[in-house]
Formats: C-alpha cells, sequence, structure tokens
C-alpha cells in the first residue's frame, strides 16, 4: 500500500500526567491550549492535555511534538500520548476503504447544549449504537446550568466515505439535541491509543 504523504493543517494533542497543576500558563507560553478532558468511562478517565494547531507535513508536525515534549519535561510535565490530528481538508486522506490504512481512524466530535436535567445515561445509550461515547472539559462549568458534552466517534481502517455515513448516521440520531458544533478529523499518529481502554478503542 503506498504511504500517504500528508501535509496541510493538523492539531497536536499531548496529553499528560495527571497533576494538581494548573497548566494554563505553561500552554499559553508553548502557544498551545489547556483542557483536562473527562471520559465517560474507561480506566483512565481524566485526561489533562495541550492542544496546538499547526501547518505543515506529518514529519514536521512529529518534530514539533517532540519539541514541545522536551520542553514539558524540562518544566516537570510529563507527556504520556502523543496524538496528530489532520484537518478533513488535508492532502493524503484515504478516500475510500482501499485506501485507508487499518492503523489509522477518523475521529469526528459533536459538541452538544444539553438542558440541566437532561438524562444523560439516555444520550450515553443512543450514542453507543453508533459507536461512540461522551466526554466534558473538566476545568469548564457554564454560569447558565447548560451542560456540554462532547460526543466521539472513530472509525478504522475506512475512508472518508465511509466515515462521514457513520457521522451522518450519529448526527441523525442526535436531531432532538442541541448540536453546537461538529468536527471530522483524521488521526494520522496516535502512540498510545490504550489510554482509552475501557471507553473507546
Amino acid at each position: 500500500m503506498r504511504v500517504p504523504k500528508f501535509s496541510g493543517d493538523f492539531e497536536l494533542h499531548l496529553t499528560l500526567a495527571v497533576t494538581d497543576r494548573d497548566l494554563t500558563a505553561i500552554a499559553d507560553e508553548l502557544g498551545a491550549k489547556y483542557t483536562s478532558i473527562e471520559l465517560d468511562r474507561g480506566l483512565t478517565p481524566l485526561q489533562p492535555m495541550l492542544t496546538r494547531s499547526a501547518k505543515g507535513t506529518l514529519p514536521e508536525m512529529r518534530a514539533l511534538a517532540a519539541r514541545l515534549t522536551t520542553l514539558l519535561d524540562a518544566q516537570g510535565v510529563q507527556v504520556v500520548r502523543t496524538k496528530i490530528e489532520a484537518a478533513p481538508w488535508t492532502d493524503g486522506l484515504p478516500e475510500s476503504d482501499v485506501e485507508a490504512d487499518p492503523d489509522l481512524y477518523w475521529e469526528h466530535h459533536i459538541k452538544l447544549l444539553l438542558p440541566p436535567a437532561s438524562d444523560v445515561d439516555a444520550l450515553t445509550t443512543v450514542v453507543s449504537l453508533h459507536g461512540a461515547r461522551l466526554s466534558r472539559n473538566a476545568r469548564r462549568t457554564r454560569a447558565d446550568g447548560v451542560l456540554e458534552r462532547f460526543v466521539t466517534q472513530r472509525c478504522h481502517g475506512v475512508g472518508r466515505s465511509t466515515a462521514r455515513a457513520r457521522l451522518d448516521g450519529l448526527l441523525a440520531a442526535l436531531t432532538h439535541h442541541k448540536i453546537a458544533e461538529v468536527e471530522e478529523e483524521y488521526v494520522v499518529l496516535d502512540d498510545r491509543i490504550g489510554l482509552d481502554a475501557g471507553w473507546l478503542s
């Protein structure tokens, strides 16, 4: 199989060891955003991370991730996972299942705004039927009581058309909920997917 030469817009996600430190200032110094993702289940439900956007090629993104990891290590912050996601318009992404790398996957994020009294368990059941799970930003609580939840769906070893069809099915199941954002990304590097064991794989 031809090895694709990914080039375009990327997001780097560096998952960090759990810490009591507020890493906002460090993230700012590195041109990154600091969040703390709380999964709705799994062996590692709390996952603090830094996210940084960049343009270039995959080798350049790998090099950038390595530099950021070194800088974080110098400040006593341990990176436990490196994940690089390509925007859907990035060059080199698979259109068909035949072109797809079995080790890579599409990832869809849907941000929902839920009323305070929402039945989150029922919502979990709905999204699970589409191979998805819920998470939230543990560092963000809205003053108006609205619950923000993120639905994550992964589609392994398939092309864009198959992944999009699965996303459409998930969106159709969420028509009665307020959708704030929908993101499609292709994960071109994930060096520790096992960190999500018990949540998604």
